[in-house]
């Protein structure tokens, strides 16, 4: 069994609005939508949970009632962990994307989730274009070579019982969930994700999505 996992319980206090920023509509849908969307009418993922903010539960399990609501956690690590202690009993496969990237696409879902066949775990990425310096006291430190980096995205799969036996035994905060397998001594696998895969993080990013939706209101 395969789970898809949407993370959707950020504050999106960077983001300048009333509201998180997943919960933004544009065209009359909210940011999460797409994604959700997406996973759902795979024909791989057998079952979509979301992870939402405490203070979103009753809305979003209103407006999905078909789908495993869940209240997320003090940090994203702790989100992604009540996520996975929601799946069903016979999951193997899971995937964790954020809901903040609504443009991920079946070819990239499908691409993880065949990784796994061979991998306990996957990210997806995409290579960097522009020069990245490392910097110390405003002093240029280093200039890694760009051709052998790549810019993380989401979703990240995993082999179920490996990314739990991960989460039990990692102590601390983490910004996503391949660092907790990392620890175990696992080398994840990655696998070539799309620039359209961005995650709307300003307002910015945000009308770079309306551009692409052709926003109608």
């Amino acid at each position: 069994m395969t789970i898809g996992i949407i993370l959707a319980a950020g504050s999106g206090i960077r983001f300048g609005t009333d509201i998180p920023k997943q919960f933004v509509k544009i065209n009359n849908r909210r940011i999460l939508d797409f994604s959700v969307h997406t996973f759902d009418s795979n024909p791989l993922i057998d079952e979509v949970i979301i992870v939402v903010n405490r203070n979103w539960g009753n809305i979003i399990s209103k407006e999905y009632s078909n789908f495993k609501i869940v209240s997320g956690g003090e940090t994203r690590k702790d989100s992604s962990f009540a996520g996975l202690i929601t799946c069903n009993s016979g999951t193997n496969k899971v995937l964790i994307h954020d809901s903040a990237r609504p443009f991920v696409d079946h070819s990239i879902i499908e691409n993880c989730i065949k990784a796994l066949d061979n991998n306990s775990a996957v990210t997806t990425a995409i290579p960097v274009n522009d020069t990245i310096i490392q910097i110390q006291d405003d002093n240029i430190i280093e200039m890694p070579n760009r051709s052998i980096l790549r810019a993380e995205q989401t979703p990240q799969g995993f082999d179920y019982q490996t990314i739990m036996k991960a989460h039990k035994q990692f102590r601390g905060d983490a910004t996503d969930d391949i660092r907790l397998v990392m620890e175990l001594g696992i080398t994840p696998k990655f696998i070539t994700g799309s620039p359209k895969n961005f995650k709307i993080t300003t307002l910015e990013d945000l009308n770079r999505a309306k551009l692409i939706l052709g926003k109608k209101n």
